[in-house]
């Protein structure tokens, strides 16, 4: 028994052999790009002066006839840019009184460019050509007011479209 013993604490004693142990561990690099996103007025849309039940038509990617303008603001973007506004059914003047009229919008590279109308100014994203790289897009906004109502109020008719513009990336 005493040689057992003996046996047993000479191995509980002796060196051990070391094995290697190993693991893995991860750590996530990233980095966020602001997106550039700047906006400049142009014009505002001006139907003109008109007689009581005069129609007026103000067309996105046509010149407007002096002294009609055009709306218009620069988008300067380097990424692509979501567009949406929900525009008034009508132009607000004295008393209460108001003049229908239905809006269109669209998309030109230039000021005063080529555009395509987008009816309600349902405009969706701009689209961007080199992503990262700065360029411009501008929102042109026409409209028309249907006339025929020989009983507004005379007076200085107007209403507020807000754009709202998100950068997507």
């Amino acid at each position: 028994m005493k040689k057992a013993l003996c046996v047993g604490l000479a191995l509980a004693f002796a060196p051990m052999a070391v094995q290697a142990q190993s693991t893995t561990a991860t750590v996530t690099a990233s980095a966020v790009i602001a997106a550039n996103l700047t906006v400049t007025p142009v014009n505002n849309l001006f139907f003109g002066t008109l007689a009581q039940g005069d129609a007026a038509t103000v067309s996105v990617g046509a010149a407007a006839t002096a002294p009609q303008t055009l709306g218009e603001f620069q988008i300067t973007h380097n990424a692509d840019v979501s567009v949406s506004v929900t525009p008034p059914a009508s132009l607000a003047g004295p008393g209460g009184s108001t003049i229908p009229l239905t809006f269109e919008c669209g998309y030109a590279t230039t000021s005063g460019g080529a555009a395509t109308p987008v009816a309600n100014c349902a405009l969706g994203n701009t689209g961007i050509t080199t992503p990262g790289t700065d360029q411009d897009t501008f929102v042109q906004v026409g409209g028309a007011i249907a006339g025929a109502d020989t009983n507004v109020q005379a007076g200085t008719y107007s209403a507020v479209l807000t754009f709202n513009l998100t950068a997507i990336f």
